[in-house]
């Protein structure tokens, strides 16, 4: 026998929120989970009370209009978030390679697009790990045998005046990782002003927007690299101003410099390209040669041997580079590589730094092979997110090449809702466009005037011509 439940006899389920917070506690992480009374008072922000997820800033001054918008309208859609379509009243052309390029949307607009020029100056950089032995188990089926942690770090870094490497390790101290973001964010700055425009008179050219992210390429990192270095993005110095992508992959990560005031945007080279290993990479993109990645016994030390084992002078045995987690040993020609690299150092730990080093260097040919590819189709490869981008982009370019900006073309019939300009509403955005002008301190000397009302009124009537928002 079964029986009914009624509709109103069921209990609204409740919401709770929880604040997670990661601490360390005798060199493990450790997570807590509290439940939070009041996230308002927590967060200093004011939450709708239907959806319980959009959020206001009570000190915005646009604060009590918002708020009274959305929870009238969320209340009607009963909480849940209703998306629409709305379509511009003008057609307007889907160019990505234009729309998502400030700089080629000037260049274009002003007849100079033969001036446009991929960001074709940039750092990359790679991280060398030692283990700590964990051996700990979870559960029936789950068990750790060791954790990763950071031994060194090293930059190429390619600007107008060459190729400049940087390294640090352990051997610089327990903070070596916040030594290398400082000389980063240096050798950024000259990056940055290597990739701008430049005039006749060898200054930044100012009329011409780019405000690019430096890129810092790694490979394999958006999933590997970033976790290990993360912690170290956020401090007084600098802060993490965007993260796109998961808790455990980093599609993207753009970290802010404050005193430089100096943007640098931490990307994973593989987005560029279909998973493959760097040594191929540098091999299908790069100038033919595969063996000059080098090899290294990454489980031959641990964070217990690690100094002793690297201070020696003598090469790595044939059995050090055997790997019990790959299931792989080393080939006869691939450790006569290693010895002849090898005599060319004093110890282990100048070898790390070659093997270190020579990772990041052997990136640069494949980038400059694929940037150069891509702005054949006027795309500027690292302005974009990922390889999915700008094939996109590279399509829609295709299909607007032959279009020409001083071309005339046949009137279509638009039935579309007429706009007529009147002369109270062209003198609010007058008023409207100085405000914002002066408010970022840009120059208004020819900005429209109340006395171009006439004008414009015309060349809205008489033309396809339209007004922005």
């Amino acid at each position: 026998m079964y029986q009914c439940e009624n509709e109103n006899d069921k209990q609204e389920i409740k919401t709770i929120d929880i604040l997670v917070v990661e601490s360390e506690w005798e060199g493990n992480k450790i997570s807590h989970a509290f439940a939070i009374a009041n996230k308002q008072a927590l967060m200093g922000l004011k939450f709708c009370p239907h959806c319980n997820s959009k959020a206001f800033d009570p000190k915005d001054k646009n604060y009590s209009r918002d708020y009274e918008k959305h929870t009238i309208k969320c209340e009607n859609n009963e909480g849940k978030i209703v998306k629409q379509v709305k379509l511009d009243y003008i057609q307007k052309p889907f160019v990505p390679h234009i729309m998502q390029n400030k700089t080629y949307q000037y260049l274009l607009a002003n007849g100079r697009q033969h001036e446009f020029k991929p960001t074709q100056y940039f750092i990359t950089y790679d991280l060398e790990t030692v283990p700590k032995i964990v051996n700990k188990k979870f559960g029936k089926s789950s068990y750790q045998m060791q954790e990763l942690f950071p031994l060194s770090v090293a930059s190429t870094i390619r600007n107008k005046q060459g190729i400049k490497k940087i390294f640090f390790s352990q051997q610089d101290g327990d903070d070596f990782i916040v030594q290398w973001l400082n000389q980063l964010f240096k050798e950024a700055e000259q990056v940055n002003a290597d990739n701008q425009y430049i005039t006749e008179a060898c200054t930044i050219d100012t009329t011409i927007p780019y405000s690019m992210e430096v890129p810092i390429v790694g490979f394999n990192s958006s999933r590997f690299d970033i976790s290990l270095i993360i912690s170290q993005m956020q401090c007084k110095d600098w802060t993490i101003s965007n993260y796109v992508g998961s808790p455990t992959i980093a599609k993207q990560v753009i970290v802010h410099q404050k005193k430089l005031n100096l943007k640098v945007k931490f990307v994973d080279m593989l987005t560029y390209l279909q998973p493959m290993e760097l040594r191929q990479a540098a091999k299908d993109f790069g100038d033919g040669y595969d063996d000059k990645k080098g090899l290294f016994p990454y489980e031959a030390f641990n964070t217990d041997n690690v100094n002793e084992v690297l201070s020696k002078s003598e090469p790595f045995t044939m059995e050090d580079f055997n790997s019990s987690l790959k299931k792989t040993k080393i080939n006869e020609k691939d450790y006569q590589i290693y010895l002849e690299d090898a005599k060319r150092f004093k110890n282990r730990w100048d070898y790390l730094q070659f093997y270190n080093e020579q990772d990041t260097y052997i990136m640069i040919k494949p980038l400059m092979t694929l940037i150069s590819l891509q702005f054949k189709y006027k795309i500027d490869m690292l302005s974009f997110m990922s390889m999915a981008a700008c094939s996109n982009a590279i399509k829609y370019a295709k299909a607007y090449e032959d279009f020409d900006i001083n071309g005339l073309y046949p009137n279509f019939d638009d039935n579309s809702q007429k706009f007529y300009l009147t002369e109270n509403y062209w003198q609010s955005k007058v008023k409207g466009y100085l405000s914002q002008d002066k408010h970022k301190k840009r120059d208004t000397t020819n900005n429209v005037q109340d006395s171009d009302f006439d004008y414009f009124k015309q060349l809205f009537k008489v033309s396809n011509c339209s007004i922005c928002g």
